[in-house]
Parts: structure tokens; sequence; C-alpha cells
């Protein structure tokens, strides 16, 4: 059993089933890999079930999400006929929903209806710098 851990963000909203009793969340999670001229998009499948899948089923496309759980694999043949390829998903034990995107449609929506945000305080004047007194700058004692 390989354990794993990903964040990123859903290509989707999730997608309820139900398998005998139980029901399960199917999430489309892109996760990047690498960084810069490098960085390339991985797309996993993730089936939540039970009790978390029930939860994970309010989660929408564009949300921040990091998943926990178990790798799978499972092999198939594409419709073209082309050569049996292998596509990987998790089993997720956890899924944790990260504070709001702006790019989502609820956060765009939230963010047209703001209103501007009120002027900035005015700064206090600039502390002045005392001067010292003639008989310090000369060395000697302070008169102040």
């Amino acid at each position: 059993m390989i354990q794993i851990a990903l964040t990123g963000h859903l290509g989707a909203d999730a997608e309820m089933r139900k398998v005998g009793e139980q029901d399960v969340a199917g999430l489309r999670v892109a996760a990047k890999v690498g960084y810069g001229d490098r960085a390339v998009t991985v797309w996993w499948d993730v089936d939540v079930w039970g009790p978390p899948g029930a939860w994970a089923a309010e989660l929408r496309r564009g949300e921040a999400v990091t998943v926990m759980g178990e790798m799978t694999a499972r092999t198939y043949t594409p419709r073209d006929g082309g050569e049996e390829r292998t596509a990987y998903g998790v089993r997720a034990s956890s899924v944790v929903r990260h504070a709001g995107r702006e790019d989502t449609a609820a956060g765009r929506s939230a963010r047209q209806q703001r209103q501007p945000a009120p002027a900035p305080a005015p700064r206090p004047p600039a502390r002045q710098q005392q001067q010292r007194s003639p008989s310090r700058a000369r060395g000697g004692q302070e008169d102040w």
C-alpha cells in the first residue's frame, strides 16, 4: 500500500454516486509538479467513501484541497484501440478544504458585490529629532 498526500485544485464539482449502501464522492484534482518552465499539471481521480464522501460532495470547481489516502492504479485500453494504459488515483482517507480561492464563481460574485475600501487613515507627522545642545556637541555636559 502506498500512502500519498497531494494538494491541488478541483477541476470540476464533486460527483456523488452510491456503491451498495455507501456514498462515494468522485473528485478530479489538478496538482502541479515541478516549478517554472518545467511545471506540469498532473490530474488525479480521487474517491472519498462513506461519511467523508457526503461532506466532500459540497466541494466545487476551483477550490483548493489537500487529499491524503491510498494510491490506486487501474489499467484500461483507450477507445481508439491504442496500447493499454494505467490511470492512477487516490482512495482518500481525508480531504481538507483550504480557505477560499478568489477565482471561483463564489469568489468572483463576492468580489463584485464588495464596496470600495475606505481611504487609508492619514499618517501621523514624522517625529522630529531633538537637536543637541551646543555644550554636548563640544563634549561638555548635558544642559537639557
